[in-house]
């Protein structure tokens, strides 16, 4: 994370995945039932000033129930 400015007002934040990313993170978890992408986030305030800027890798793996 790289914080950027001070935020004084409301916050939001912002995802950003690109497409190949996206495609690539599809097809790993539809063949193997787990993968990792990773997500860009931006931190804005009410007045669209960016406070925040980072990159988080999620990692998604399927759960199987028992029944």
């Amino acid at each position: 994370m790289k914080y950027k400015q001070l935020a004084s007002k409301e916050i939001y934040a912002v995802a950003f995945v690109d497409d190949e990313s996206k495609e690539k993170f599809e097809a790993q978890f539809l063949k193997k039932d787990r993968a990792s992408i990773s997500i860009e986030v931006e931190v804005k305030d009410s007045d669209e000033v960016v406070t925040m800027v980072g990159e988080f890798t999620w990692f998604v793996q399927k759960l199987y129930l028992s029944q």
